[in-house]
């Protein structure tokens, strides 16, 4: 079979350039300091190998400042500038082109990812208000000392400012004194039990304001005349009268 000059100058440009083709990317180059071999034009691909300072390689094709070389051991990719290109040509390391796909780099992730989270501050405790205790309330009142006394068309009235006071003890046989004063001051009148004044003389009328009472006795005070109400009982002592009979007893009457 006898081949036409035009295609068998086609086809021996199509050989020139398949020979042509892995010699286009080989060139020896020299490793200017200990450098690391990548997986892939960048630093963000794992380390495969390193390189000595002085090691020879072949280096074919470069890449964003980087480029593909060939050793004895795992090929990658070195940084341009720490290659010296030129020097003779290593027969033993047989050059392939670099693979066409990388793995995509993936950022590196932390091995705790928890501890890189942004944490809140703390906010500071606020101060809680403590109750206030409750008064003590006793389980049982306190009695007025004296009981009022019910008369005839009895008008209500107050008894506050009465003060019980431990005076001296009566002297016998008397069961209650009466004094012109508070506190058991100024003059004093000491009667005996069923004693009963329907009306002062004008010496004591409007003038009693405390009074003394022997334990056991009892002693009634009225504001008028004949035992009329206003009136009050009174079994234990009495250093102020209250406001309705201090210095305003008419009549009254000791049991």
């Amino acid at each position: 079979m006898k081949l036409r000059p035009k295609a068998l100058t086609v086809i021996l440009i199509m050989l020139s350039i398949i020979v042509a083709t892995p010699l286009a990317y080989s060139a020896p180059a020299t490793a200017t300091i200990a450098v690391n071999v990548r997986l892939g034009p960048g630093t963000d691909y794992p380390v495969v190998d390193t390189l000595a300072a002085g090691e020879q390689v072949n280096a074919g094709k470069c890449e964003a400042d980087w480029c593909y070389i060939v050793k004895p051991g795992p090929d990658g990719w070195v940084f341009q500038k720490y290659l010296r290109l030129g020097g003779p040509q290593r027969p033993d390391l047989n050059f392939q082109n670099p693979p066409l796909m990388f793995p995509t780099p993936q950022p590196a992730q932390p091995l705790l990812p928890w501890l890189f989270q942004p944490t809140q501050p703390k906010q500071p405790a606020q101060p809680q208000a403590k109750p206030l205790p409750l008064p003590k309330i006793p389980a049982q009142l306190p009695q007025l000392p004296w009981p009022l006394q019910p008369g005839p068309a009895s008008l209500p009235f107050n008894l506050d400012g009465g003060q019980a006071n431990k005076a001296a003890p009566i002297p016998a046989p008397y069961q209650a004194c009466f004094f012109a004063g508070e506190n058991f001051s100024e003059q004093s009148k000491c009667v005996i039990s069923g004693r009963s004044f329907s009306r002062l003389g004008p010496k004591w009328n409007d003038r009693i304001s405390s009074l003394k009472v022997r334990p056991g006795a009892r002693v009634t005070l009225c504001q008028r005349q004949n035992f009329q109400s206003p009136c009050a009982s009174f079994n234990s002592n009495i250093a102020v009268l209250p406001p309705q009979l201090n210095n305003k007893v008419t009549s009254g009457r000791v049991f």
